[in-house]
């Protein structure tokens, strides 16, 4: 009997328990009434909930991820986040979204032979592929976007039609343009067909660049079956790794130098760092640690510099962060 009873006693206990922890689990219904009112108090205007995912499973027992709209603009979607282990609000980012299809029309009005059916716009912090629009004072206009200090945006034309042949001055005046409305880095990237595998241009600008012209453009498109600048690359970069761990640092040095100089070009772009780099990166880092180990500080800051501008806007992976810190670290 007392075995009985050890184990029926933590077992009611563990049922009662269960039984509360249900009974005060936050309803859909509440996270989306208080989400909504949360949004009219905060931007004066009515929302709807366009879906919800309570996310409640084994990996994920505590956020909900609502997908909203504007009464006044059902085509505007946006995201909020709801934490409704503490009932609160985590994340929103409707400013954003209002400011890109105010860019978007802008677009619109000067550049009418764009595909805005593929079109996508994406503005973020520095450094950052988003931001948190709770974090942001209540401006509607795109003078709002002076509260994220350095501005980038991402501008993508996927899956577009054969023939792929872009339009590069139209590009080009597009890149020039969208500086004037406040953004520090403007990326773009067009893919013909699926993937881009019947051609791609991926460029960018940032900071105190001057915009990419036509031609510089035009160097950047690569044709299907093009390899990507890290396939061109990798037997040169092998090389001199090679020759450096051989202890031969002068032809380490000059392979070093000779990747750079062919190859880097600060309008390259990819929203993969390390596809972006094609070992540019990694060969300027080389070579001005060798220059800094022979005392030729001066040439050795020149390498330094180009990675530290070239990853001035990037969310930048563990390698270049371990290159920046070195860097940080010997600067005089």
């Amino acid at each position: 009997m007392n075995r009985f009873w050890h184990s029926f006693v933590p077992f009611v206990a563990s049922l009662i328990l269960f039984q509360g922890l249900l009974g005060h689990c936050t309803s859909a219904d509440t996270v989306k009434e208080e989400s909504l009112i949360f949004l009219q108090e905060r931007y004066g205007e009515p929302f709807q909930v366009q879906s919800i995912d309570m996310q409640r499973n084994e990996g994920n027992w505590g956020t909900a991820r609502l997908q909203l709209k504007p009464e006044r603009h059902p085509d505007l979607i946006f995201q909020l986040n709801y934490n409704y282990s503490d009932h609160r609000i985590i994340f929103e980012n409707y400013l954003l979204r209002l400011w890109e299809n105010e860019v978007k029309e802008k677009l619109k009005s000067r550049f009418p032979k764009l595909d805005y059916a593929s079109l996508r716009l994406r503005i973020a912090r520095r450094k950052s592929l988003s931001a948190n629009g709770m974090d942001l004072p209540v401006d509607k206009t795109l003078n709002g976007l002076n509260a994220l200090s350095e501005p980038t945006l991402s501008v993508e034309l996927l899956d577009l039609q054969e023939p792929a042949d872009p339009d590069y001055a139209s590009l080009a005046t597009m890149m020039q343009y969208l500086p004037t409305l406040g953004f520090r880095k403007v990326s773009l990237r067009l893919e013909y067909g699926k993937g881009g595998k019947e051609g791609k241009l991926l460029a960018q600008w940032y900071g105190t660049l001057k915009p990419p012209g036509s031609n510089q453009l035009k160097a950047l498109f690569r044709g299907p079956g093009e390899p990507p600048l890290s396939q061109i690359v990798k037997e040169d970069f092998d090389r001199a790794m090679d020759y450096l761990k051989g202890g031969n640092t002068n032809q380490a040095l000059q392979v070093f130098e000779s990747i750079v100089r062919n190859h880097d070009n600060p309008y390259r772009y990819n929203p993969y760092v390390v596809a972006q780099s094609g070992y540019v990166y990694e060969a300027a880092f080389e070579a001005g640690k060798i220059l800094k180990e022979r005392g030729e500080r001066n040439r050795a800051r020149t390498y330094f510099n180009l990675i530290q501008e070239r990853l001035s806007y990037e969310e930048v992976p563990l390698r270049y962060a371990a290159y920046l810190r070195y860097i940080e670290k010997n600067q005089e």
